[in-house]
């Protein structure tokens, strides 16, 4: 889920006196962002496992080019074939080095996806203390702390609009976006 679509600063406003539109968009709202947070938990284990396949690889690599320079040390420049010379040659090899960087960058991917997670469980976090204060602010009104409207209102009207102006909101943030990356 793209960030765009995760908009947390709005997401977690809540209307005193708009309480049961506020609970009614609670469930959406906690299951977008526990969505969002399941689906960053299943990248990062995908980066862990190349992360795992990279090491892998850098160590057949390693195996690899060891193997060679003890055959053939002369092809290497090496007059020794002593452990220290060895790694030395392993390390100065163009293909090892290759097998290194892809190996740090794909450590930086999964270090990026673990920042997501715990971004994610925040914006989850985050959702459980909306509803918590949403039970508290209901408590106050069954107190008679809040003064009621005199006239009924139409929840069903008050939440669509509620989510129209979310969507809208998103399309501008989106638009404003665009703008800004194609400049």
């Amino acid at each position: 889920m793209e960030n765009n679509e995760l908009d947390i600063q709005t997401d977690q406003q809540i209307d005193p006196d708009a309480l049961d539109v506020n609970w009614l968009e609670q469930p959406n709202l906690f299951y977008k962002y526990s969505n969002a947070l399941n689906q960053a938990i299943d990248e990062r284990n995908d980066k862990k496992l190349a992360v795992e396949q990279e090491k892998d690889r850098l160590e057949k690599v390693k195996a690899e080019l060891d193997g060679e320079i003890r055959e053939d040390p002369d092809a290497w420049g090496l007059q020794k074939t002593t452990d220290a010379t060895v790694n030395a040659a392993i390390l100065a090899s163009d293909r090892y080095q290759s097998a290194l960087e892809d190996y740090h960058e794909t450590k930086r991917e999964l270090n990026e996806a673990q920042s997501k997670v715990n971004e994610y469980y925040t914006y989850v976090h985050t959702m459980e203390q909306r509803k918590a204060a949403l039970e508290q602010l209901v408590r106050l009104l069954n107190q008679e702390y809040f003064a009621s409207p005199s006239e009924p209102r139409n929840l069903k009207q008050e939440y669509n609009q509620k989510v129209q102006s979310n969507k809208k909101e998103a399309r501008e943030k989106v638009k404003r976006k665009t703008n800004r990356r194609g400049k």
